[in-house]
C-alpha cells in the first residue's frame, strides 16, 4: 500500500516508488469515491496477458472436459489465423505473456512447435498447457531449446488407477515418465526452463489423493501445484462438487 500526498496547491504526490513500477510520464490516473473511500484507478489500460486455444481436438476423454456436452465440430488454428493473430499480438505494446491452452491438448496440433518458437520470438513469457501423454523425448528437447517458460501438466490422482478414471485414455506411468524425461533434457541443456507446474481438478472421488499429488510434483522439482475446482458439465460432474450450492 502506498501512501499519497496532497500539496498546498491541490496537487497529489506519488511516491517515487509506485511512479517508477507502475506509472510513465503522461499516464492519467481516475480518483472515484467507492463506498466512502477514494481509489485511484489508473487510466492506461492494455493487455498483459493472452490465452490461445490452438485446437478443440484432444487425444483423451477426461470426465471433467466441456467437450462431453458439445455437438460442434472438433477444429485446429489454420496457419492463416496464427498469422493474422501474431500481427495483432505485435500491436499489444504491454503484452507480457501469452499461454496456449484451452479445452484441446496442444501437442495435437501439427504445429505447435512452429507457433511456439514464432511466440519466442516476440520476446514473450510462454506458458504451455498440456495433459503431458504427448510430451516425448523429441518434444522435450524442442521446448527446452525454444525456451518455453513454464509447462502446465494435468495430475488428477496419485494412483494409477484414480488418474485413469478422470483421464480416461491417459496412462499415469507414462505421464510420469514424459515429466522425468523433461527434467532430464533440462538437466542435460543446464537450465531450468521449462519450469514445471502440476494443476489437480479437485473431485469427491480424488480429493483424499491431493496430498499424493503434491508428494509427486515435490520429487519432480520445485514446482507449483494448482488446485481447482471442478467446473461441472454434466449432472455427473455437479454430483462431484466440493462446494456449497
Amino acid at each position: 500500500m502506498y501512501r499519497v500526498t496532497l500539496d498546498a496547491d491541490g496537487r497529489l504526490a506519488l511516491p517515487l516508488d509506485l511512479r517508477r513500477r507502475a506509472l510513465r510520464d503522461g499516464d492519467e490516473l481516475l480518483l472515484e469515491e467507492a463506498e466512502g473511500k477514494w481509489v485511484l484507478h489508473l487510466l492506461h489500460v492494455d493487455v498483459h496477458k493472452v490465452y490461445l486455444e490452438l485446437t478443440t481436438r484432444c487425444n483423451l476423454n477426461c470426465r471433467t472436459c466441456v467437450r462431453n456436452v458439445w455437438e460442434e465440430p472438433l477444429e485446429a488454428m489454420s496457419d492463416a489465423t496464427f498469422e493474422r493473430l501474431l500481427v495483432g499480438l505485435r500491436e499489444l505494446p504491454e503484452l507480457r505473456q501469452v499461454v496456449l491452452g484451452g479445452y484441446g491438448e496442444p501437442f495435437t496440433h501439427p504445429h505447435v512447435l512452429d507457433y511456439l518458437s514464432a511466440l519466442k520470438g516476440l520476446g514473450l513469457r510462454v506458458t504451455v498447457s498440456s495433459n503431458g501423454t504427448l510430451l516425448d523425448r523429441e518434444r522435450a528437447e524442442a521446448l527446452v531449446q525454444l525456451g518455453v517458460d513454464v509447462v502446465t501438466v494435468s495430475l488428477d490422482g496419485a494412483s494409477p488407477e484414480t488418474y485413469a478414471d478422470v483421464r480416461r485414455g491417459a496412462n499415469l506411468r507414462l505421464v510420469l515418465g514424459n515429466l522425468e524425461g523433461l527434467n532430464r533434457v533440462k538437466a542435460e541443456r543446464g537450465t531450468q526452463f521449462p519450469r514445471l507446474a502440476i494443476e489437480f481438478v479437485a473431485l469427491k472421488r480424488n480429493i483424499a489423493e491431493l496430498p499424493a499429488v503434491v508428494e509427486q510434483a515435490k520429487r519432480l522439482g520445485d514446482n507449483r501445484v494448482i488446485v481447482t475446482h471442478v467446473l461441472p458439465h454434466t449432472p455427473e460432474m455437479a454430483a462431484e462438487i466440493l462446494y456449497g450450492r
